[in-house]
Formats: structure tokens, C-alpha cells, sequence
């Protein structure tokens, strides 16, 4: 018969008389022994060694099952921290999940649910990483992008400016005051071009529908020194009392005149009825469209000066007030070639291309 070995820790003597408070830290903590380790050690049960444990009130490890779920650490915050301490810790002095919870000994996680059972909203994504910013935790990221662009004449400036005359919009942030340049666009094409011509990195932000396709993508710029340039220029918050602050230069009309086309205008062939509804002729017509009347005016005079005379104003759409110059047949085919005086492949939109290409050809 086969005598079953007796564990020496007895009740005459436990554990505790052989494992300290200060051994069992250093096993269990210093070299991050396990349960079952301890326990094959001085060969006694794992219930013995998680008795010892709670009796030296020694907290499960980080790694173990219930600091992992939170469980072990959540009585612990409730324990030690109020509501009002934490909304104070929070909103007051600024500290993260991850701060307050090395401040109390609990993991992020045991935070995130005392915030979630005591209903205390947490920041948003932004002003998390402008306190993230603040304190350098965050590498601040600056996007580059020509400040003093709009300082300097030059055919791609002048096209530039003509093109956010039309479809730029400058807006005011209700935060912080700052002055905002955004561009909303179908055509990714002309966006990036405008990127490429002001050296920005920003992001072109996609806008997607009810449905998930995809509607226009976005360019957003909060530059103080470029947007307040925009400003001085005429491209102000309202469009309808847009104006140009300061004449450009006869060389760059041209260019300017070819931005504003591009971003607001259009080429089209118009058809006239004659008597009894027939056709009587059909006339080539360009469109430079724009909210203002003062800047189309503008535009006139300049391209009077280069001897192209317009039909006059036309009110297209009442609601909004959208107003067109328009120029029929030989006065469209001077303005083209006055825009594009080597080849109409300059013109950016492809039905545009096709069009002027058309006109250039002699085609009416």
C-alpha cells in the first residue's frame, strides 16, 4: 500500500511562517512569477498561495484575467475617486484616461467604465489631440503650403485667384475666429491643380451621399497669411458683393479672365428659332458665370480693353441670382483665343477642352 506524501505546510505550519510579505512581492512582482509557479515551489496548493496573497493585500498582476477586463480595478477607482474629483481631474486640470489611471493604480480600461456608469462625457477626437499637442505628446502636424502665394503676380497666381473668385468660400470658425479657405468640388482634377499651384499638402476630403456615393471632394485651408491676402484681393465671406480690390496687370487678364471661365463658365452651341419655329441659325456661346454683377463688370471692362465686347447680362438663375456675361460667335472665338492664345488644351475641364477646341477650329 502506497502512502500518499503529506505537504509539510500544516496548519501547524502555514505558508506564512516560510513565505514573507517581502518574498512573496519579490517572486511575484520583481520576477513576475506565476500562481502555480509559487505554489510547485513550496509545494502547496494554488488556493493556499491566492489566500496569502489577498491576506498580504497584494493586487492581482496587470497581466492577469481581471485586470484585463477592469473588473478588479473598477472597485478600486470607485473606492478611492468621486464623481466630482474626476469630472475635476478631467475637465479641470486636463488629464487623460491613461494619466488618471496611473495617478489611482487601474488600468484605462477601469476609467473608461467609471466614465460610462457615472454618465461623464469624454472629449472629442480634436480636443483630446490639441491637449495631446499642448503637452508634446503629439507631434503637431503642419501642412505646408505657400503663405505669401497670392503677394506675387504669375499666370498660375492670376488663374488661381480667378478660380476661388468663383468657387472659393471663406468662412469664419465659430472656435477660434480664424479665417477659413474651403473649395467644394466635383471634378478631384481642378482641386489638385489649385493644391499643386499653392504647394499644399492638405487633404482633398471626400463627401459621400445618402446613398454612399461618392458627391465632391473638399479643400480646406485656415493659413492667416494666404486667406487674409484672398481677402485684401476681393475674395470676401459674401460672394454676391465679391469685387476686385486691385487691378491686375494687363499681362495676367488673360490668365485671370481663363480662372474665372474654368471654375464658373461654360461653351456651349445655342440654337434660334426663326418664323413659323424653324431653325434659323445656330451661334456658338460662352458664359462666364458669377453671383456678382460688380465683378463681371469688371471683367467686361478689361475684356472691352482688349477689344471683345460682350451681348450683355443674363439672369439665369433667380433664386440664387447667378448672373452670366455671355459672347456669341466672333466675339467667342476672340475670347477664346484670347484665354488660350497657343492651344485650347490649357482649358482644364475635358467638355470645355472639346468645345474651345471646336471653336478654335472654326467651327460654328
Amino acid at each position: 500500500m502506497i502512502t500518499p506524501v503529506r505537504s509539510k505546510f500544516t496548519k501547524a505550519a502555514p505558508l506564512a511562517g516560510v513565505l514573507s510579505k517581502a518574498d512573496f512581492l519579490r517572486l511575484y512582482v520583481d520576477e513576475k512569477r506565476t500562481v502555480v509557479q509559487i505554489a510547485e515551489t513550496y509545494g502547496v496548493s494554488q488556493d493556499a498561495v491566492f489566500r496569502l496573497r489577498r491576506s498580504y493585500g497584494i493586487p492581482p498582476r496587470r497581466n492577469s484575467r481581471n485586470c484585463r477586463s477592469g473588473r478588479g480595478q473598477f472597485g478600486k477607482l470607485e473606492f478611492s475617486c468621486s464623481p466630482a474629483e474626476m469630472v475635476l481631474l478631467y475637465r479641470a486640470q486636463s488629464l487623460s484616461m491613461e494619466e488618471i489611471g496611473l495617478k489611482f493604480g487601474v488600468s484605462r480600461k477601469a476609467v473608461h467604465r467609471y466614465f460610462k456608469k457615472h454618465q461623464i462625457p469624454a472629449r472629442e477626437k480634436k480636443a483630446a489631440r490639441r491637449i495631446a499637442v499642448q503637452r508634446n505628446k503629439l507631434p503637431q502636424k503642419k501642412h505646408k503650403i505657400l503663405s505669401e502665394y497670392f503677394r506675387h503676380w504669375s499666370p498660375a497666381m492670376a488663374w488661381t485667384m480667378g478660380v476661388l473668385f468663383v468657387r472659393g468660400l471663406v468662412t469664419e470658425d465659430n472656435k477660434n475666429g480664424r479665417k477659413i479657405l474651403t473649395v467644394m468640388e466635383k471634378d478631384v482634377e481642378l482641386l489638385k491643380l489649385i493644391k499643386r499651384n499653392l504647394g499644399s499638402s492638405h487633404p482633398l476630403i471626400q463627401h459621400f451621399g445618402k446613398q454612399g456615393g461618392l458627391v465632391s471632394h473638399r479643400f480646406e485651408v485656415a493659413n492667416v497669411v494666404l486667406v487674409e491676402d484672398l481677402i485684401r484681393l476681393g475674395v470676401s465671406q459674401n460672394r454676391n458683393n465679391r469685387k476686385l480690390q486691385m487691378p491686375v496687370p494687363p499681362e495676367y487678364v488673360s490668365s485671370f479672365v481663363r480662372g474665372v471661365f474654368e471654375g464658373g463658365g461654360d461653351v456651349s452651341r445655342m440654337k434660334f428659332d426663326g418664323l413659323e419655329g424653324k431653325t434659323d441659325r445656330e451661334s456658338m456661346v460662352l458664359m462666364i458665370r458669377h453671383r456678382s454683377e460688380t465683378i463681371l463688370n469688371q471683367i467686361r471692362t478689361m475684356l472691352a480693353e482688349s477689344e471683345i465686347q460682350t451681348a450683355g447680362f443674363v439672369i439665369i438663375e433667380r433664386n440664387t441670382l447667378l448672373r452670366s456675361l455671355e459672347y456669341y460667335d466672333d466675339q467667342c472665338h476672340k475670347l477664346i483665343r484670347f484665354m488660350y492664345p497657343n492651344t485650347p488644351e490649357l482649358c482644364h475641364w475635358p467638355t470645355k477642352r472639346r468645345e474651345t477646341a471646336r471653336l478654335i477650329e472654326g467651327g460654328t
